[in-house]
């Protein structure tokens, strides 16, 4: 019933957590970037199952693009973008558009997926630069404010990479940096993330700290819909 529901949907989005999806087009129209553009895309939870570099990347949200490509119904779908965490995984990334992810094997398990007759489906391995979506919201003012920014520019990180004001903090050492024991307590309430809690933070960073990628990915998937 899951596909059978899915497959009448023209574009989807699959996360590691629908929160993602929420904290992207938030972070989006703080960077002044008009995100009813993206009303058409439905986003699904659906972890990436990448957890040492023994694994494929993507590999669960590939597979269950598959098993929607065997739905015995009428397809609507067009555009499927499967958008990853990046965590540790090491990644040939489209310099193009910043959050394409290349090579081949995934060329091969992409080009695999067998759609019906009639179908015109196009799948997109994507990635953030960053380990995770929280990793975009570490900014200097925001953090500032709540006290916290010490948190983040004292966990082992070299002074070139520290968050500065008015600076996306768009380096190795915050991509890479693990940050949700410092993020959770701003966004999240007793039960898990407070939606009030998430935009009074986002509304604190300036757009000039959001970082590119957070533009490439709406650039990318805006164009895929065009």
């Amino acid at each position: 019933m899951e596909y059978e529901v899915c497959a009448k949907i023209d574009h989807m989005a699959l996360l590691d957590d629908y929160n993602d999806w929420e904290i992207f087009l938030r972070l989006a129209a703080r960077k002044g970037l008009d995100t009813s553009r993206l009303d058409s895309v439905y986003a699904f939870k659906k972890s990436s199952s990448y957890a040492n570099e023994n694994e494929s990347f993507g590999k669960a949200k590939i597979q269950w693009t598959e098993n929607l490509s065997k739905v015995e119904c009428a397809l609507a779908t067009t555009q499927v973008f499967l958008i990853c965490d990046r965590d540790e995984a090491t990644l040939d990334m489209d310099p193009q558009s910043g959050v394409k992810v290349r090579g081949q094997q995934y060329r091969e398990q992409i080009n695999a997926i067998h759609w019906p007759q009639g179908a015109n489906v196009s799948v997109h391995l994507l990635a953030w630069q960053r380990r995770e979506i929280k990793n975009y919201l570490a900014s200097h003012t925001a953090l500032n404010h709540h006290g916290k920014l010490a948190e983040i520019n004292n966990a082992e990180l070299a002074q070139v990479h520290h968050l500065v004001a008015n600076n996306p903090g768009d380096n190795d050492g915050i991509r890479r940096l693990a940050v949700k024991d410092t993020i959770n307590p701003l966004i999240n309430g007793p039960d898990g993330l407070c939606v009030q809690k998430r935009q009074d933070y986002i509304d604190l960073i300036p757009p000039e700290e959001i970082s590119e990628d957070i533009e490439n990915m709406y650039n990318f998937i805006v164009g895929k819909l065009n």
